[in-house]
Order: structure tokens, then C-alpha cells, then sequence
């Protein structure tokens, strides 16, 4: 009787765990207030680099964006490179911008060549 019990348990525990998941997919925070946390994002990150890619996402240029990219060995130490590496990386995946770049196929091209 115990085995089922617990079944029923871990089910009911599945259950809701999809229904969360599913009700954190279908939220969608308010574009105002979206485009505010990305710029307040790169402010706080007060690198030169932040500064470009927020200038970058304020006037729309998503592609120049997503395909930002920095050298490693230009940088004297980690917390720098760090730093900079999140922000040309907070966007790059994201499916809401508008950059002309086929997500998918570019993915299923660096799978391939690898």
C-alpha cells in the first residue's frame, strides 16, 4: 500500500512540477519594463564593452549585438573578462530579438562542424 501511496505522491510532484514550469513558460514580463532590466543589466556591469552592446540594444542593432565577440588574451585578468564576456553573452540566445539570424540552422551548422 505504501508503494502506491508513494507513486501517487511522485506523480502528484510531477504533476505540479509540469504545471510550474508550464505557467513560468507562458509568463511574459512587460516590454517596458524588460528593455529597462537589459539596459540597467549592461549599466551595472560598467565595462566599455557593456556600454556598446547597451547602445547597440537601445537603437536596435540586435545583429551587430548577438555577434559581438571579444579576444581572451587582450584582458589582464578574469573579473575583467568576465565581466565582459556576460554581457556580449545576455543576449545572444535569445529568440525575441529580431536579428535576421536563423537560430536553428546556425546551431545545427556548429553541431556539424564540430
Amino acid at each position: 500500500m505504501s508503494n502506491r501511496n508513494a507513486a501517487r505522491r511522485s506523480g502528484n510532484q510531477k504533476s505540479r512540477s509540469a504545471k510550474r514550469l508550464a505557467d513560468i513558460r507562458r509568463h511574459r514580463t512587460h516590454e517596458l519594463t524588460l528593455r529597462k532590466q537589459i539596459v540597467e543589466f549592461y549599466a551595472s556591469l560598467d565595462t566599455a564593452v557593456s556600454l556598446s552592446c547597451a547602445i547597440l540594444y537601445r537603437y536596435g542593432e540586435f545583429e551587430q549585438l548577438v555577434k559581438k565577440d571579444i579576444d581572451p588574451r587582450y584582458y589582464a585578468d578574469h573579473s575583467s573578462f568576465r565581466d565582459d564576456f556576460a554581457a556580449i553573452s545576455f543576449l545572444r540566445k535569445n529568440r525575441f530579438l529580431n536579428t535576421g539570424i536563423d537560430l536553428r540552422r546556425t546551431a545545427l551548422d556548429k553541431f556539424e562542424a564540430a
